[in-house]
């Protein structure tokens, strides 16, 4: 009898089991959402869209080779092409998101009530079902974007649905990454497991990052090559004051395809 307690104190402990992956600072990575991946890039962490890599079984091969996923999707903005598009009601379907044909701002105020909250669950869901290690929410930031979603969103409002995100995610044993973001990082960074940040080198607003870092926590930048002047295409300088502050840097396109440097 001692021994069958015993045993299903364990499987219920097994059962409970939150233990999502763990990145630490200094971990090299790849961030790619369009074009053939490649799986050849000396990189520990791989960045791939959600929807793209099921069908084609990219999310089961890079996890043979030893690499960690992290699944990409929009968790701020409709786009007209997913696959779930049609699950939107049209009263969280915003403003055009400027510059990105096909894709408009969501409407995040009382996702629990609207729908909204359901469908980043499924989303969530189907990136634990389909082997992702974590998950890579974008435009977590709607309420910075206000004058063009021609919403009002709060930054109370915010927090509340990217603690939801951070929440779920860790509920299916998933990681999450705080993507951008940086006004709320503050508030935020304790409920996210890594920082991926997208130019904050050009507006000097880096420092943000050592939240994560003295947290142990990977912080992942990305400077982008179209928008860097080529007199300011010094990479091994960057690369060199980004590893001194223990981030993960990398070079990228914009298309963000596979070309990248690593730092």
């Amino acid at each position: 009898m001692k021994i069958q307690l015993t045993l299903l104190v364990a499987l219920l402990s097994l059962s409970s089991c939150f233990c999502w992956v763990k990145i630490a600072p200094n971990t090299t990575f790849q961030y790619q959402l369009q074009g053939n991946i490649n799986t050849t890039v000396n990189a520990t962490v791989y960045f791939i869209d959600l929807f793209d890599n099921i069908q084609n079984g990219m999310i089961k091969q890079l996890k043979k080779q030893g690499k960690v996923v992290f699944c990409y999707f929009s968790a701020g903005s409709w786009e007209d092409w997913r696959p779930d598009a049609s699950q939107f009601p049209p009263s969280v379907i915003a403003s055009n998101y400027s510059g990105w044909a096909g894709e408009n701002w969501l409407n995040i105020r009382n996702f629990n009530s609207t729908g909204l909250g359901d469908i980043m669950k499924n989303r969530i869901n189907l990136a634990a079902q389909s082997g992702c290690d974590g998950v890579d929410p974008d435009n977590v930031n709607v309420f910075e974007n206000n004058d063009d979603a021609k919403l009002n969103i709060t930054a109370q409002e915010q927090f509340e649905y990217n603690t939801f995100l951070a929440n779920y995610a860790h509920s299916q044993n998933l990681a999450i990454s705080l993507k951008n973001c940086i006004t709320l990082s503050d508030q935020l960074h304790s409920f996210f497991d890594v920082a991926v940040n997208e130019s904050c080198n050009q507006y000097d607003e880096c420092g943000y990052l050592d939240q994560f870092i003295q947290e142990k926590k990977a912080a992942f930048g990305i400077t982008y090559y179209d928008q860097t002047p080529a007199k300011q295409r010094n990479w091994p300088k960057l690369c060199a004051a980004q590893k001194s502050k223990q981030y993960s840097w990398i070079i990228k396109k914009l298309s963000l395809e596979a070309w990248v440097i690593i730092c």
